[in-house]
């Protein structure tokens, strides 16, 4: 039955209950219950649960004081408070399952500035979002409770303290087990994340979707900028080199084996040209096949896509942290 499943996303916290699309229309019932996945009546752990992605829409829900989008019939999309899909805002994570943050961070791009203004742009532009996915059935917002605590504070003259803030704000918000889906921000700002996050949950492993492979080491002098961040975590054991994927590489190297490196430790590097025209459906098989059941961390930057379509890159980054229960 499981390998009958359609390829969407299944999350489900603490007893709830979800149907599941099957092939065919049939629907299957599933309880997840912290530790396993009980799925018409036959159980299965975790791991064999986040190895297949399910079709949920949240039925029946004990959790029925859950927070949700500001809909057009409650305010027009031009007004509102301008949180991440209008969502509630709240200073902490107590009561949350998942929260969206802004990190207002370009001091470490080397090219263009202009990402700090990208967590403020991308709530402005959430307000176009829907609460429900037609393709895949997901329906996070009946499932999970989801608010926006804002910004990080950030020393914006001082870019290692800057990362200081964020790795303390981080130690917070994940305090509570909270998942935080952040909007940058250039791609430094991944490294502290990944040091509060080692903190809280030990190491991660990683799927990036990127142009580059953030792997320099010293840039005018320089170990944090947003050229290193992954350098950096490996060297501080906060991600584990063999899951590591890094999809979409592409453009000019420094040298002939630009990616030598990152191979050598043990990373999948996938290029751009490696995804053109052919389904990645058995590359997302393999990265699910590779991570297990260990905690994964998620980060797409914008140069991963065409820069035909987003000329004006700096970089913005939108980074989330996928646990264990994610796929």
């Amino acid at each position: 039955m499981w390998r009958s499943l359609r390829s969407v996303v299944a999350t489900g916290l603490g007893g709830t209950r979800c149907g599941v699309a099957g092939v065919g229309g049939t629907r299957c019932a599933v309880v997840f219950d912290g530790s396993s996945v009980s799925v018409g009546g036959s159980k299965c752990g975790a791991n064999v649960a986040r190895s297949f992605h399910l079709s949920v829409t949240c039925q029946a829900s004990s959790r029925n004081n859950l927070n949700k989008p500001l809909t057009v019939d409650e305010m027009t999309r031009l007004g509102g408070i301008a949180s991440f899909m209008r969502l509630p805002v709240q200073s902490d994570t107590q009561g949350l399952d998942a929260c969206f943050v802004g990190i207002p961070l370009d001091i470490g791009t080397s090219n263009k500035s202009g990402t700090r203004l990208g967590p403020r742009q991308i709530r402005c532009e959430s307000v176009l979002l829907k609460p429900y996915n037609s393709a895949t059935g997901a329906a996070p917002f009946d499932c999970l409770n989801v608010a926006d605590v804002g910004d990080v504070f950030i020393n914006i003259f001082n870019l290692p303290e800057a990362c200081n803030n964020i790795r303390d704000r981080y130690m917070e918000l994940l305090s509570t087990g909270c998942i935080p889906l952040t909007m940058g921000g250039d791609h430094t700002i991944t490294y502290p994340i990944l040091q509060a996050i080692k903190a809280r949950r030990g190491r991660v492993g990683l799927v990036l979707v990127d142009a580059h492979p953030d792997v320099s080491d010293i840039t005018l002098g320089a170990k944090i900028n947003h050229g290193s961040p992954f350098r950096r975590a490996l060297e501080e054991d906060l991600i584990d080199p063999h899951a590591t994927f890094q999809i979409g590489l592409r453009g000019s190297c420094h040298a002939q084996d630009g990616n030598a490196w990152q191979i050598n430790q043990g990373f999948r590097v996938v290029s751009a040209e490696e995804c053109w025209h052919k389904s990645l459906v058995p590359l997302m098989e393999e990265v699910r096949a590779k991570m297990g059941d260990k905690p994964v961390y998620l980060s797409f930057d914008i140069d991963g896509i065409d820069p035909g379509f987003c000329p004006g890159t700096g970089k913005l980054t939108i980074l989330v942290l996928v646990q264990s229960v994610v796929v």
